[in-house]
């Protein structure tokens, strides 16, 4: 139970970096059966898990506890990002690749290192990104 609260209260920090008194929503430690993300810890290791109707839809193990930590931070600013830049004007690409830099905007102020990681995949896949800097400052959630 206390890698539990331990972990609980660092995805509480990474809310606070992002501006957030509190987390908009809790850490889900147990399955929602409604597609919902949620993290277990058992016999050593972290689930960072989505299911569906009793069916898994994502599943990732760690017994690193920053590892799951990344993993959550890459969910939650990946949501503060497409929420932000929906109202933006911006359709298909161009729009994936605004609320790409905004996210990756949002990591940094929760770990530098884990946005430096993210970009570098992300260019990898998307090589605009790179020409989208900061300038996703414009779509501020």
């Amino acid at each position: 139970m206390k890698k539990m609260e331990e972990l609980q209260k660092e995805y509480r920090k990474m809310w606070r970096r992002l501006g957030f008194s509190k987390p908009p929503c809790e850490l889900l430690t147990k399955a929602d059966n409604r597609g919902g993300r949620h993290v277990e810890y058992k016999d050593g290791k972290y689930y960072w898990t989505a299911t569906e109707y009793g069916s898994w839809l994502d599943f990732q193990e760690t017994s690193r506890k920053d590892e799951v930590l990344e993993w959550i931070a890459l969910y939650i600013t990946e949501w503060q990002a497409f929420g932000a830049v929906q109202g933006s004007g911006k359709r298909g690409r161009e729009r994936d690749i605004w609320q790409l830099a905004y996210q990756i905007e949002l990591l940094q102020k929760i770990n530098p290192e884990w946005a430096a990681r993210h970009r570098e995949k992300m260019q990898a896949a998307f090589p605009e990104v790179a020409i989208v800097p900061f300038a996703a400052k414009d779509f501020k959630p």
